[in-house]
Parts: structure tokens; C-alpha cells; sequence
């Protein structure tokens, strides 16, 4: 899914270069790519919270509890001594649970922002197509 997002912004951002002029500066192509990086975030944030604070408010505690379940089975799987398992499980709650808060899915969105520059980085070096500096 990563690299399908990558991609589609690289092509978004092509299409941003030849409709802008056969140039595009890093300035612009990383503008670009963190808009488009930002902005699905945004969506994709808004989608969450209407999911789980409006159209099904259980179904945080239901996937905090599969995933406290996959913990304590993958830890014993791997051997791991019970008090160790509990405190792993005690952490996954908690985590899990502060995640699906209104709250924690905007903390989450602050966190999207940071990714998004970075993922924006790389994009706008693939992207960019500077003007010549020596004419031939």
C-alpha cells in the first residue's frame, strides 16, 4: 500500500510538472507532494473518526481486544514468561485503546503531518526537474 501511495503522489506530481512548465523546482515538487501527502492524511483521519466516535463506537475496544489476543498468543508462541506476556498485554491495551480516542486519532494526524514531509522529501528529489544553469 506504501509504495502504491508513493507512487500515485509521484504521478500526481508529474502531472503538476508538465501542466506548471517543463521546469519544476525541489521548493515546489516537495510543496506538492506534502499538499497531497497532508491532505489524504486528512481524509483518511476524518474517515477514522467518524468510524469509530460515530458509526461504531465499540469497535475500538473490539480491535484493541483482537489485538491484545494476537499479542499473548504470538508471546507465548515465542516462549515468553507469563509476567512478561502480562505486562505486554497490559501495554497493547493501553496503547490500543488511547489510539482509537478523538483525541489520539488527531495525535495520530500530528504524526501523518511528520511522515508526510519526509515521504514529501523524497518525492519532490524524484519529481523536481531543475531549469539548466549553463545554456549549451
Amino acid at each position: 500500500m506504501l509504495a502504491i501511495y508513493i507512487g500515485l503522489t509521484i504521478y500526481a506530481g508529474m502531472g503538476y510538472r508538465k501542466e506548471s512548465g517543463p521546469y519544476l523546482s525541489f521548493g515546489k515538487a516537495y510543496q506538492h507532494g506534502f499538499i497531497v501527502f497532508a491532505c489524504s492524511g486528512l481524509i483518511a483521519t476524518l474517515f477514522n473518526i467518524m468510524l469509530f466516535q460515530v458509526i461504531d463506537t465499540d469497535l475500538g475496544g473490539k480491535v484493541t481486544e483482537v489485538a491484545v489476543e494476537n499479542t499473548a498468543t504470538m508471546m507465548a508462541n515465542f516462549g515468553a514468561p507469563p509476567d512478561k506476556i502480562d505486562e505486554a498485554l497490559e501495554d497493547t491495551r493501553e496503547r490500543m485503546t488511547n489510539q482509537y480516542t478523538l483525541m489520539g486519532q488527531v495525535k495520530g494526524y500530528a504524526f501523518i503531518l511528520i511522515v508526510s514531509a519526509v515521504f514529501a522529501l523524497v518525492t519532490g528529489l524524484i519529481v523536481r526537474k531543475p531549469e539548466p544553469v549553463f545554456d549549451k
